[in-house]
């Protein structure tokens, strides 16, 4: 069984610990109001009235509005039961039975001296009301005291409103949305039925501009001129490479007071004639405080008055009219009116009171049963939060990540997270509070935290897109700087600043443009988090499975996991090269066992073309370590959403065909935008990277916004000195953060990916003993002599084989100064002068090693690399040895003047490619002399270097084993191998394969879950291996009928191919279905069309 089935649950607040498991009615409120329930209400929203009672309905509210990020600020979450007026006086919901409730919604309303402001809720358009069918009698409004003494008698009562549109978000960032835009002049009126035209009207206006020129905006109130409100000047250009990361606009407040003529009031923002043709400006927002007679109007209104002492105004009220107090919402009151005279015993210094009538209520947005559970209460190792659609797939990881990896996991669906920290309201900070609550109990054991789902800076929803799915989305923090590309971001930091002083920061401010950061209280984080940016159930599914393919990964070239590629950009006279240099020589220094590899893009030849520079030998570079693998691969320089570089080393296409499950790199990208996760628009670079189910990443470290390279430099310094410290990638993530805190851009850069996840290397070590019985330091190696190498893990039970790689000393290189740039000089170990294969027996082995004489000149200190895999376990050692010293000295009486023997076996079934080897002296495998690489030719056209390929057996024989992609069937396809041995006597050794042109041939080898109510898994299976498929799978019902269909193409297609759908977006009927596959090759004739029954059961 495993952990998580021991975690207890209960309810951490006494409201809802009181309702117990069972259904409540949802009741989503847009606005402050009395709502209305009916029969017809309830019918609306598929729901019955027959088992209610109206008198037994409870409802219940949670008070709070915005959560205050100050993780110490009191607030008051509990759900209390809030009063209800029913007409039913039978117990049952007849025709014309109603119900009446005062709600309140997302947006607050406080005030700030004698006047009122707003606050509109930066992630949710609704607040909640429960409703429960209870066994005893609601709570219900009761009737004022009328007979209050002392009273003053008021002509009009306080009106205040806002008008605040939520149209457009300059950036996509922030929390900042701006309403109308305008580039002359624009109106915007209000009817204020009742306005006390003798009292004094007060009108805020909150501007955003951009212009280009310092200017004023008029301002006229029903054509009176009010005044004028500033607006400074911006340089944004967002179409411009340098001008696109200055101020995005400029924010202009200003109230005015006036005595107004009319109740309807309209004013007029007006632009200078002879402004710039391409500036304009957004209304904000406007609010109006102004002084309203008592009274009924068409809507139904709120008024307020200030004062502690008791007041009266004269009013009379009809039979369908109501005056409710609603200053405490838990405790709403009704008033009457006596002598045509309403009134009110002041409770405290401001009085709320609702007046409507029977045809002005509201009708709440929506209602859903639910059912509220209990979320988990006792801190976990690791907490995975869910939105409720993706509670299967997210269990399937907790399950792993318990089974697998030994964690106490917990799971927790976000809707109810909601329900008990923010009375059902969309908010970051109920998560946090959340974790907060977990961590305060055991602060050493909780430390990994799993956003399991996608976010959107748009979690409202302003932009209308019918592809988001808000109960998908698990909202991360957006700031609440919205105007500046560099400085207004998003992050999952906010979930782990635990302590009581953290939550909430100065965040910075902008003066004449320029910006002023705060570094005064820069928190630190308390637990990993990372995120999981996933949309749907099937890349849900088949992240989870990458995951957990990766932890398990022992590819045959286990190579790839010492090492390390930097790649780096050109631009900015060489800034991004320098820092690479600096990072490889830190992994150097610190870790030995580990390879730098190096792409720095200067340092390969550019051409010209209509769509900029390219650099075809950069791109097959960065193509190779992909494909061959790697631990790490860590980016500097520019990029965005969709790539690398201006010459577009990194492109989106090919993040989708990347085909490397077995040797995923993690991915470090110090770039701009690379990573960004919250804008549904578009799926970055990075997402695709992480989402793909064929290879990519497992998980990347990397930046949301655009950030400056200085505080990337620092970031990824950091983590280099964090990176084996820890076996778990969300320490290493926490421990970079804190150790490189930059204030506002440091918050930029997430962690895409699971915070529990163990970095894939090797947990053993293994080590040199001796060269020929001597201690290995300032041993010096030469060519053509044999050594004995022995070493070994320390570890007795280690039985396994261990991989030798043995390097040349350091080369100086140099960039080619493309682009206006200097050439940088930058060292390189990379000429392989001997790899061969050990036995290890007892946790020792020995080797014998001859070395090629094509090596560098000079002496100095050169590199060994070993790896093991012990046959038992499956456990891994790696290890390096930095301190031997490699000399070109070279043998004088050289007698071997007989090229390698070379015997070469092709199976047509795999495409492996099997080369054995036979010499006296044993096989060069040195760069040096490009001529002698081990080269193989294909058709006279493709040339492999098969260097790091060899592997000797002894020193006399050896083995390459390489996958030949894309043969040609049905004629000879000729293959030509030059091979040397360590005296550069080269052969030249070539043959034929005619590859058997077989029927194309497809299997659906497996359909799973079969009885299914959601994703369905399909494996398919093909005979043409290499080859570009075009895939048509269709689902049928009993009568032919396609339901649905999916077209999909294959380039260079492996033989065994899994398709999944999600069968509940199309299926609505219980039933039996068919799947069908239809298979072509592309170019050719002919198709492949393969079917098998299903059944959908929900």
């Amino acid at each position: 069984m495993s952990k998580t089935s021991f975690l207890t649950y209960c309810f951490l607040f006494f409201a809802l610990s009181s309702f117990g498991q069972k259904s409540y009615f949802k009741i989503a409120i847009e606005k402050d109001g009395v709502y209305k329930i009916d029969r017809s209400v309830l019918k609306d929203f598929g729901l019955s009235w027959r088992q209610i009672n109206p008198q037994n309905l409870k409802f219940y509210h949670s008070p709070q509005k915005i959560l205050p990020q100050q993780n110490t600020e009191q607030i008051n979450v509990d759900w209390t039961e809030i009063p209800v007026f029913t007409n039913d006086n039978d117990g049952s919901f007849d025709k014309n039975d109603y119900i009446f409730f005062y709600a309140e919604g997302p947006d607050a309303i406080f005030p700030e001296g004698d006047q009122l402001q707003h606050k509109q809720h930066p992630y949710s358009k609704y607040s909640y009301i429960l409703a429960e069918i209870s066994d005893s009698p609601s709570k219900k409004i009761e009737n004022s005291n009328s007979q209050v003494s002392n009273t003053q008698k008021v002509e009009s009562l306080h009106h205040f409103e806002f008008y605040e549109p939520e149209f457009i978000n300059l950036l996509n960032s922030g929390r900042e949305w701006l309403g109308d835009y305008f580039f002359s002049e624009i109106d915007k009126s209000f009817s204020i039925p009742g306005l006390d035209l003798t009292e004094d009207l007060n009108a805020n206006f909150k501007i955003v501009s951009q212009t280009y020129e310092d200017t004023d905006l008029s301002l006229f109130q029903n054509g009176e001129a009010l005044g004028q409100m500033p607006l400074s000047l911006i340089n944004y250009r967002r179409n411009d490479y340098y001008k696109r990361y200055n101020r995005a606009g400029e924010i202009s407040e200003k109230a005015f007071q006036f005595t107004p003529d009319s109740e309807n009031l309209t004013f007029t923002f007006q632009l200078p004639q002879e402004i710039d043709i391409s500036s304009g400006a957004y209304i904000d927002y406007i609010e109006i405080n102004g002084k309203r007679k008592p009274g009924f109007y068409p809507e139904q209104h709120q008024a307020w008055y200030f004062g502690e002492g008791n007041f009266q105004f004269g009013l009379n009220l009809s039979q369908t009219q109501h005056v409710w107090d609603i200053s405490d919402p838990g405790n709403v009151s009704s008033l009457k009116s006596e002598n045509g005279l309403v009134s009110v015993a002041a409770s405290n210094s401001l009085t709320k009171l609702a007046f409507f009538d029977l045809e002005n209520v509201f009708q709440p947005k929506s209602i859903e049963e639910i059912t509220i559970e209990p979320i988990p209460n006792s801190a976990p190792e690791l907490l995975i939060v869910y939105p409720q659609y993706f509670k299967k797939e997210a269990q399937l990881l907790a399950d792993y990540r318990s089974s697998n990896d030994g964690l106490e996991v917990a799971t927790a669906e976000l809707e109810l997270i909601y329900h008990q920290y923010s009375g059902g309201k969309t908010d970051p900070t109920a998560i946090r509070n959340y974790c907060r609550d977990l961590w305060k109990q055991n602060p050493e054991k909780f430390k990994y935290l799993l956003l399991f789902g996608d976010t959107n800076f748009d979690l409202k929803n302003n932009n209308g897109l019918s592809y988001i799915f808000p109960d998908r989305l698990i909202p991360t923090y957006e700031s609440k700087e919205s105007l500046e590309p560099i400085y207004s971001y998003s992050s999952d930091d906010y979930f782990g600043f635990l302590e009581d002083h953290e939550g909430e920061w100065p965040e910075g401010y902008s003066v004449n443009g320029r910006w002023i950061s705060s570094r005064s209280d820069d928190h630190s984080l308390d637990i990993a988090v990372g995120r999981l940016p996933v949309k749907t159930k099937l890349e849900a599914q088949r992240l989870a499975e990458k995951l957990m393919h990766y932890d398990q990964s022992h590819y045959e070239r286990e190579t790839w996991k010492r090492k390390v590629a930097f790649v780096a950009d050109d631009a900015d006279l060489n800034i991004h090269q320098r820092d690479a240099e600096q990072f490889s020589d830190l992994v150097k220094e610190n870790y030995p066992a580990l390879q730098p590899q190096k792409i720095y893009l200067d340092a390969f030849a550019q051409t010209s073309t209509e769509l900029g520079e390219r650099s075809k030998e950069a791109n097959e570079a960065f193509e190779k370590v992909m494909n061959s693998g790697a631990l790490i691969v860590n980016f500097n320089g520019h990029g965005s959403e969709d790539g690398w570089t201006d010459e577009k080393l990194l492109t989106i296409s090919e993040i989708t065909q990347w085909r490397n499950l077995d040797n995923m790199p993690i991915l470090f990208t110090a770039t701009c935008e690379f990573g960004r996760y919250d804008n549904p628009a578009v799926v970055s670079g990075a997402e695709l990277a992480l989402l793909n189910p064929n290879g990519g990443s497992p998980a990347l470290l990397t930046t949301t916004r655009p950030v400056f390279s200085s505080t990337n430099f620092k970031i990824n310094e950091a983590f280099y000195k964090q990176l084996f410290e820890h076996q778990r990638l969300g320490d290493v993530f926490r421990e970079t953060k804190n150790n490189s805190i930059q204030g506002e851009v440091n918050r930029n850069f997430s962690l895409l990916g699971d915070p529990s996840m163990r970095i894939n290397f090797p947990s053993e070590k293994i080590e040199v003993y001796s060269i020929n019985g001597e201690a290995p330091e300032d041993f010096i190696l030469k060519s053509g002599e044999v050594y004995s190498l022995m070493g070994g893990t320390g570890d007795k039970t280690f039985f396994g084989t261990a991989l030798i790689s043995i390097f040349d000393k350091a080369v100086q290189k140099s960039t080619l100064g493309n682009s206006g740039n200097s050439k940088m000089g930058y060292t390189e170990i990379s000429n392989l002068l001997f790899q061969g294969k050990a036995e290890v027996v007892n946790g020792e082995f020995q080797i014998d090693i001859r070395l090629t004489q094509n090596i560098a000149e000079g002496m100095d200190y050169g590199q060994i690399y070993l790896y093991a895999v012990n046959k038992s376990n499956g456990h891994q050692a790696i290890g390096g040895f930095d301190k031997v010293l490699i000399s070109d000295e070279r043998e004088q009486n050289i007698t071997d003047h007989t090229p390698p023997e070379v015997t070469m076996n092709y199976n047509q079934e795999t495409g492996i490619l099997t080369i054995l080897t036979f010499d006296e002296s044993g096989v060069n495998v040195s760069s040096l002399t490009p001529e002698h690489n081990i080269s193989l030719f294909v058709n006279d056209t493709i040339e492999y270097i098969l260097n790091d390929d060899f592997q000797a057996i002894n020193l006399t024989d050896g083995k390459i084993e390489f996958f030949l992609p894309k043969l040609t069937s049905n004629r000879p396809n000729t293959i030509q191998l030059k091979i040397s041995d360590i005296y550069n006597n080269q052969t030249t050794e070539a043959f034929t394969i005619t590859p058997e042109s077989e029927e194309f041939e497809t299997e659906l080898t497996r359909i799973y879950p079969n009885i299914s109510e959601d994703i369905l898994n399909i494996l398919f299976s093909h005979n043409k291996a290499g080859e570009e498929l075009n895939i048509r799978i269709s689902v049928y019902d009993l009568n032919g009928k396609e339901l649905y269909y999916e077209l999909t193409d294959c380039r260079d297609c492996p033989e065994e191919l899994r398709f999944g759908m999600n069968l509940d977006e199309f299926l609505t009927a219980n039933g039996k279905y068919f799947v069908k596959i239809v298979t072509g090759l592309n170019g050719q004739k002919g198709e492949s069309v393969v079917s098998a029954p299903l059944l959908f059961w929900k």
